[in-house]
């Protein structure tokens, strides 16, 4: 399932439509799931653009279409860093760096309209608690250099790291639900899925005002770009000769295109299939087991309210139903 990777974006072969991909995450680390096809990698960047929908414009409407890359493989737990520079350099305009599955587990990096600060989440089972979401505030605009983010995803804790700095950390154990004395922690196979998508135009209100407000589209020929220099993932327990595809994992071949009749909403795209297995597996660490500090009496950081609203497969309703739903109606359902 899990295979370690670090890549630089060498080669452009590497990244596949996802109407193209024969399922074989050997062929292909990534998959671009619309079209028309934003996504390319690009002299050593993997680049994701944002411009102007012109079957939307068609419409009467002025709205964004972006782009959203998943991984072909799943992972369960690790470290996933990615050296990126995000996209979101207008009110209006959603960036993310995250692990997403199916079944509406969820570990976010997001940015929105305002470009020093980038915002933390988690989502369990598809359920639609916002108070998990915290604001970074990193003090530079985030859409003019890289910076390192990084999820580390272990058993018992996630934490964001930006550039080496521990910013956030959330304990399993800070999850527990006393009443049904369930975790709503993050804890099965997921995607890495990297998006940019237009919250300002999706016709909801809280996510207009959650990324700032409308992206300024008078200039018909305006762009915005997110910009990925690597990504290396650091797997807990990294398969050997695992056979691929195992049962019910996608991404579903030849499923590149949404519309408002699929649900899908850009920005957190999901898959078709998945795991339905709740049980976490045994995990037996090996040499390349990624560390991870997790200080007692966590409380798992809960604050702020916001939503995610993606824009693709959503989150199965979840990222931002008003974003997660708003997945399913999130970022404003994008048409080929």
């Amino acid at each position: 399932m899990c295979v370690n990777l670090e890549d630089h974006f060498k080669d452009p072969s590497k990244l596949v439509s996802k109407s193209q991909w024969n399922g074989d995450p050997n062929a292909a680390y990534w998959t671009s799931d619309f079209e028309p096809n934003n996504a390319k990698i690009d002299n050593g960047h993997l680049l994701l653009n944002m411009g102007l929908d012109q079957s939307k414009l068609a419409e009467g409407k002025q709205q964004g279409f972006g782009a959203t890359v998943s991984s072909t493989r799943l992972m369960l737990y690790g470290n996933v860093t990615a050296s990126i520079k995000s996209g979101s350099s207008s009110v209006g305009v959603v960036s993310s760096f995250i692990t997403k599955n199916d079944l509406g587990d969820e570990i976010d990096y997001e940015w929105t309209g305002n470009m020093t600060q980038v915002q933390t989440n988690y989502y369990w089972n598809a359920q639609l608690d916002y108070t998990h979401s915290t604001k970074e505030e990193l003090n530079t605009d985030l859409s003019t250099g890289y910076h390192q983010y990084e999820i580390r995803w272990m058993p018992e804790a996630i934490q964001w790291v930006v550039d080496g700095q521990v910013r956030r950390t959330v304990s399993k154990e800070s999850t527990l639900n006393p009443d049904d004395k369930t975790y709503k922690f993050p804890s099965r196979p997921s995607r890495i899925q990297l998006s940019i998508w237009d919250a300002g135009q999706i016709g909801s209100n809280w996510t207009d005002g959650w990324s700032g407000g409308k992206i300024d589209w008078s200039d018909a020929k305006r762009n915005f770009q997110m910009d990925f220099e690597w990504i290396k993932i650091d797997c807990l327990t990294p398969a050997k000769d695992a056979a691929w595809p195992p049962a019910g994992y996608g991404p579903k071949v030849g499923d590149s295109k949404q519309n408002s009749t699929n649900k899908s909403v850009q920005g957190t795209q999901g898959t078709q299939g998945g795991v339905r297995d709740n049980t976490v597996p045994t995990q037996t660490p090996t040499t390349k087991t990624p560390s991870i500090i997790v200080p007692l009496a966590l409380t798992g950081g809960l604050m702020g309210a916001m939503i995610i609203v993606g824009f693709a497969v959503s989150s199965i309703a979840r990222r931002k139903k008003a974003a997660k739903l708003a997945m399913a109606e999130k970022a404003m359902i994008q048409k080929p």
